[in-house]
Formats: structure tokens, sequence, C-alpha cells
């Protein structure tokens, strides 16, 4: 069983826009550093389709709508059988270790696609030894999270990210950054035909995506 695989896409980013993603770091930056966020801000973000932003110790995410992603991924996804849902935009800091948790109301094998940038990180995925603390992680505010202590989950793959990753966010894990800012971007995707009771929080299967995107994973 894996939980993280590299892939080889046939588009270099998940985006197009690269002035309005560098505006939206810069307006999220700012906000973290004074606590505040301004009206002409405020607005130009809800004009986007910003639907969430969350602040934590001088980290930020962002959930994005769909249209965030390129024109030209989105297609590719969809020739794959799969619609773009969203996107999530984070930043963490230097030295940040993320607390140990699940995407998700509930331990699945639920997965999604990871562009990162910055120093060196170490994505780790974990398998629950008990039942984790419903909402005691400070990763995006969700009410969908559980969080794990050190004690609770058992290691079970670690890996750098430098590559785009498919990784399986439906089991405990976490990233532990290095001194250097760590930025990811993910595409949250829906296989089609799947009704959005059959999957508690993404429409994405770790074993399904293996096989279905096989020909582009390393």
């Amino acid at each position: 069983m894996r939980y993280i695989r590299n892939v080889k896409f046939p588009f270099r980013t998940p985006y197009d826009d690269e002035d309005r993603l560098a505006k939206l770091k810069e307006i999220a930056k700012a906000s973290i550093n004074d606590q505040s966020m301004g009206q002409a801000d405020l607005n130009l973000l809800k004009s986007w389709g910003v639907t969430e932003f969350h602040g934590y110790e001088g980290n930020y995410g962002i959930d994005l709508p769909a249209d965030w992603v390129s024109d030209y991924a989105r297609a590719f996804f969809n020739k794959m059988g799969y619609a773009v849902v969203g996107a999530e935009y984070f930043y963490f800091s230097p030295g940040y270790k993320m607390d140990i948790h699940i995407d998700g109301a509930q331990y699945c094998r639920k997965a999604k696609f990871n562009w990162a940038w910055g120093g060196d990180h170490i994505f780790e995925f974990f398998e629950p030894l008990e039942q984790g603390n419903r909402d005691d992680v400070a990763i995006s505010g969700s009410a969908y999270s559980w969080g794990f202590t050190e004690e609770q989950v058992e290691l079970k793959e670690a890996a750098p990210m430098g590559l785009p990753s498919l990784v399986c966010v439906g089991v405990p894990h976490r990233v532990t950054n290095g001194p250097e800012p760590l930025e990811l971007f993910n595409i949250c995707i829906w296989k089609k035909g799947l009704k959005r009771e059959d999957d508690d929080f993404g429409g994405m299967d770790m074993e399904d995506a293996e096989k279905d995107f096989h020909e582009y994973l390393l």
C-alpha cells in the first residue's frame, strides 16, 4: 500500500495566472503579519471566489474555486474521467511542523494531487492505532478534521516533496518543513459518477487514482 506517488503531468503548473496567485500571497502574508485585512482586499478575494481563509501561527491555508486551476489542467482531468471541484493554497513558515491529521470526517483512502515549492520538507503518512480527537488540529480550522498525537499513530511512509505528487490525505499525515518557507497547491478532484454521499470529503480514491493515472506515475 502506497501513500505518496510522484507524478509527471503534461503541464508544468496547475494554474496559469501567476499575477493573481502573487497578489493572493501578498494579501495573505500581510494579513498574517498584522492580523487584519482591509475591506478592499476582502472585496478582491470575494470577487475571486475565495471561499475560506485560515491563518494560524504565521501560516495560512486558502480554499479556492475550481477556476483557479488552469483550463488545460481541467481539460486534462476531464479527459481522464475526473472533474476539478476546487483547489487549496497553503503557506508554511520555516521550521513549521504540521499537526498529524486527517482531511475529512473519517479515515479513508481519499487522495489529492499536490504541487510543492520551497526548501527541504518531508511528507509523513501514518496509520491510526486508536481514535483521534475531533477538531483538535490547527490546519485549516475545518470542522472536518481529526487530530492525532504521536502515540496514537504508526509511521508508514515518509518522503520529500519535490515533484508533483499524488498523496493520500484520508489517512493521518503531516508535513514537516525545513529552514525555508514552503508553498503547496492542491487540486481537489471528483471521479465522475461518484455520488457525493459515497465519500465524506473528496471524490478520488488513492487506489483508483493509481490505476487511472498509472501512465503519469513515476
